[in-house]
């Protein structure tokens, strides 16, 4: 194989991108903060290490999902979009070396954002509690996680030749990958802990399905099961059946990696070349992206959009930035279905479920506002934006109003609902944490934008967007909250939610407004750079 070349082209251009260093520090530093929230959130638990390993191994495992494809999604569309692919070609390297090279590079990068984390993992092994199985079992969850992750990204970039289109297929990659790996898993868990695998495949695929859905995956790949094998002890059966499972799961893994890497290999093999749409393509745009009732008031609608807010209108021009509203509003619909289905919901209220489906949406709100000027700036199109008569504050106000209304039927639903059903079933003072959301779904695209000009990398502008605006008031709600139970007992409060989230959302408030003047400033100035990378 003569993928060294490669290999050692790929690393020196990583080592000299900003972008790998700050991602080893946020990812440390948002872990630790993690870690500080379980610690604070638990102090009596007498199996506190056990808790704290594995909320860490769960966040861990989460941001190896997340990640790994965000950061391998345009490994080979990129030299395709530069027009270096065919230049690789003419060396004696073969499809199958340049995706092994790529391969390998960022998963390297993965492994040294394992590594950068690996401290603060150590301090609950250092407070005891945590058995060798339970490591072994981390180690083995996770690595079996950055395989499907990474044969997500590798397939998503050989499929692709723009950015946000391998962007969208890694996402759909990782969810497909992360369906199997759970219907997998639970095929072998259930197997080994029934120690039976003779049901039928519909309903091995519903365990299967049902376990991951749920994130029981996560779940047992964290607080309950590693909460459950000091109970099983160190040698226990129980504890080697599950860590022999998880075993057999991460050799699948690898098997899905080679597979994976073998048709990227060829894809790229058959599609090196640039090639005109086939006839499959128009006739799948013809029937399924356009129009074929309501025509006269769809035209009206577009041509509205464009003459009332044209920078707005780009984001909606084709059929996938259209569609993105209607794909967030059924997630919304499609999550409150399930959750409003099962009769034993009521009566029990709780928000966390609320919280998860809030941060999914605001995580997305902040990968689409941190990426929005990039491709203007990519393509060359941002100097035309800015010999416009549209003036540098309309520029940031349409762009802005257009990033909001692909969320806003999906948020409405999500915070309305939120509201009705804390009143109907929950606690009235739930208000406070919805007015929270409601002003991070406000201040995220702000901050956004101004992310998108400043920064040359979108990962750098997405961690720069989600640490001020949310992960930081997160941490700030957790302080006030341990603040304000010994306020509570002295000055005799009952309900501390409010004191907790006010601050939290006055600096929202806050930040949101100087980034805005910020952005503006730096539009007019012109002060940011044209390149990107």
């Amino acid at each position: 194989m003569n993928a060294l070349p490669v290999i050692v082209r790929e690393l020196r251009a990583e080592a000299r991108n900003p972008a790998t260093f700050s991602t080893r520090l946020a990812g440390a530093a948002i872990l630790l903060g993690l870690l500080a929230f379980l610690w604070g959130t638990t102090p009596s638990d007498p199996r506190l290490g056990t808790v704290l390993f594995g909320g860490l191994h769960s966040a861990l495992n989460l941001a190896i999902w997340l990640l790994v494809p965000w950061l391998s999604a345009d490994c080979i569309s990129r030299e395709r979009r530069e027009n270096t692919l065919g230049l690789l070609f003419l060396t004696p390297l073969s499809p199958f070396d340049i995706v092994v090279a790529k391969g390998l590079v960022h998963g390297w990068r993965a492994l040294m954002l394992w590594l950068a984390v690996l401290p603060v993992l150590a301090v609950p092994l250092l407070m005891g509690g945590v058995s060798g199985v339970a490591v072994l079992t981390s180690v083995l969850v996770n690595f079996s996680a950055l395989c499907w992750a990474l044969a997500a990204g590798l397939l998503a970039s050989a499929f692709s030749r723009t950015r946000s289109q391998a962007l969208a297929l890694a996402g759909l990659f990782t969810l497909s990958g992360f369906l199997l790996q759970g219907w997998v898993t639970g095929l072998i868990l259930y197997g080994h802990l029934i120690g039976d695998y003779g049901w039928s495949w519909t309903d091995a695929m519903l365990r299967g399905l049902s376990l991951s859905l749920s994130l029981n995956v996560l779940a047992v790949m964290g607080w309950s099961y590693f909460q459950g094998i000091p109970a099983a002890g160190g040698g226990g059966s129980m504890a080697l059946e599950l860590l022999l499972a998880f075993s057999k799961v991460a050799v699948l893994s690898v098997l899905a990696l080679v597979v994976a890497l073998f048709i990227a290999a060829r894809t790229i093999r058959l599609n090196w070349q640039e090639k005109p749409p086939g006839p499959r393509y128009f006739w799948f745009l013809r029937v399924f992206c356009e129009p074929f009732i309501w025509r006269a008031f769809f035209k009206l609608w577009i041509r509205r959009k464009l003459e009332r807010n044209p920078i707005g209108w780009l984001e909606q021009r084709n059929w996938t930035g259209r569609t993105a509203v209607a794909v967030w509003l059924a997630i919304v619909v499609s999550f409150y279905i399930a959750m409003l289905g099962d009769t034993s919901y009521y009566g029990r209220f709780n928000t966390e479920v609320q919280f998860a489906l809030g941060l999914i949406l605001a995580v997305a709100m902040a990968s689409v506002s941190a990426g929005s000027f990039r491709r203007e700036r990519d393509l060359g199109v941002m100097e035309l934006l800015l010999v416009t008569p549209l003036r540098e504050r309309e520029l940031a106000l349409g762009r802005l109003k257009g990033i909001w209304e692909q969320f806003i039927p999906a948020l409405v639903l999500l915070l309305g609902l939120w509201l009705w059903i804390s009143l109907s079933f929950g606690n009235g003072s739930d208000w406070v944490l919805i007015l929270f959301w409601g002003t991070t779904f406000a201040s995220l695209p702000v901050t956004g934008l101004y992310q998108s000009l400043k920064r040359r990398g979108t990962l750098g502008a997405l961690i720069w967007t989600l640490w001020p605006t949310l992960l930081m008031p997160l941490g700030l709600a957790v302080l006030v909250q341990g603040w304000s139970q010994v306020w509570s007992a002295q000055i005799g409060l009952e309900n501390t939610r409010v004191l907790t989230w006010l601050l939290p959302i006055a600096w929202q408030a806050g930040h949101a407004a100087w980034n805005w003047r910020r952005l503006q400033h730096t539009l007019v100035q012109r002060a940011f750079p044209m390149e990107v990378q």
